[in-house]
């Protein structure tokens, strides 16, 4: 049980989930773990958030909740020190588990604003038309190539560029753990950013 030291998830009584680690595939949106009971490098989950390893601890499996804090950190391209952003999201449910590794991959929507995800990640941007967010996200076309286990996906079908930030990402066979990530329409070269994620509950 932790206490966060940050405006969006103040106070203690929180517990660690699972960290992710940006630009790998461990916890990419096809990858066994979300759909599972198997756990990862518990000792490193033990240590706390400081310890920047990718883990998933049983707390995924068992632990209910009304609130999630969600944390990124990305590094900070004017010095050497990463930067980490939190933001608060309430839902109840009995796990994290029972809401994404059931049986069809059903989606479950969040209300939040398109800003308050891109808070995360500086220098993200997410269109506000056509989205959809929450737990298990498909894409309003070809869901099996555009998805996100937790996080924002905004759509094409709204005449819109797409984006997607979260974590468990595929997007156009783009596969990582947690970020950001926008195609180009341009050609000019999409914009990727690689974050090490941290989900805790309470």
């Amino acid at each position: 049980m932790e206490t966060l030291d940050n405006d969006e998830c103040e106070g203690g009584g929180w517990t660690l989930v699972m960290k992710t680690g940006g630009n790998t595939e461990t916890f990419k949106y096809d990858s066994d773990l979300w759909e599972n009971n198997q756990t990862l490098k518990v000792s490193e989950g033990i240590k706390g958030h400081l310890h920047d390893v990718e883990t998933k601890l049983a707390s995924y499996n068992n632990t209910p909740f009304s609130k999630i804090c969600l944390g990124m950190k990305v590094q900070n391209p004017a010095s050497s020190d990463p930067i980490t952003k939190w933001i608060g999201v309430d839902y109840e449910a009995s796990s994290l588990y029972s809401l994404i590794a059931d049986r069809d991959g059903v989606f479950k929507s969040l209300n939040v604003l398109a800003q308050k995800w891109q808070s995360l990640i500086g220098g993200s941007l997410l269109p506000v038309e056509c989205p959809s967010q929450g737990f298990n996200v498909p894409s309003q076309i070809f869901s099996a190539m555009k998805r996100v286990r937790l996080g924002y996906l905004a759509h094409k079908t709204c005449h819109q560029q797409e984006g997607l930030l979260g974590f468990g990402m595929n997007l156009d066979g783009f596969s990582w753990s947690s970020g950001y990530n926008y195609p180009s329409r341009s050609g000019n070269g999409d914009k990727q950013i690689s974050a090490l994620g941290y989900i805790y509950v309470r």
